[in-house]
């Protein structure tokens, strides 16, 4: 999984680093509260990234 930026710049509204992204995707994927994970797919959201499944 990645994340990936999306705006209709083309850029996140914040960026964030290549370790803060890794750091985010592990505690993503660590997750196993339904609620946590969708509460932490919505901050990325309104940090301008979205979260796509299956890529390295």
């Amino acid at each position: 999984m990645k994340l990936k930026a999306v705006s209709s710049t083309g850029k996140a509204i914040t960026e964030l680093t290549l370790e803060q992204q890794k750091r985010f995707i592990e505690k993503l994927a660590e997750q196993q509260d339904g609620n946590i994970n969708y509460g932490m797919e919505l901050s990325l959201m309104i940090l301008g990234y979205e979260v796509v499944e299956g890529e390295e």
